[in-house]
């Protein structure tokens, strides 16, 4: 019975010397937890700058269609007929992508704030 004892001890103390310290287990444990936080932390950020990027998309066609629709309107620089028509063609293209972005927007994000107003 003592000599299997002692068989044991000395695997076990093998073990422990082939292992490495626990202090470096636990260094890499904190480092790839750091890591890892730090990512998801990245990943919120992103999720909030798309929401607003979301946004600045609908705001950047609704604002050509606005100046389509006062170019059009106010006549700078348009003389003919043709000109006028071309004007509406542009504001309605712009019009067009505006609300594209919208539901494409509202039906991949559920938390999207629109900004569409006409």
């Amino acid at each position: 019975m003592m000599e299997r004892a002692r068989m044991l001890y000395r695997n076990v103390c093998i073990w422990l010397i082939l292992l490495p310290p626990l202090a470096d287990i636990f260094a890499v444990q904190r480092v790839h937890w750091l890591r890892a936080r730090a990512q998801k932390e990245r990943w919120a950020e992103e999720k909030i700058l798309v929401g607003y990027e979301m946004q600045w998309t609908v705001r950047y066609f609704l604002h050509y269609r606005d100046a389509w629709r006062e170019r059009t309107r106010t006549g700078i620089g348009i003389a003919l007929a043709g000109s006028r028509a071309y004007g509406a063609r542009k504001e309605a293209m712009w019009e067009h992508l505006a609300q594209q972005a919208e539901v494409a927007f509202k039906t991949t994000n559920m938390s999207y704030v629109s900004v569409y107003h006409d």
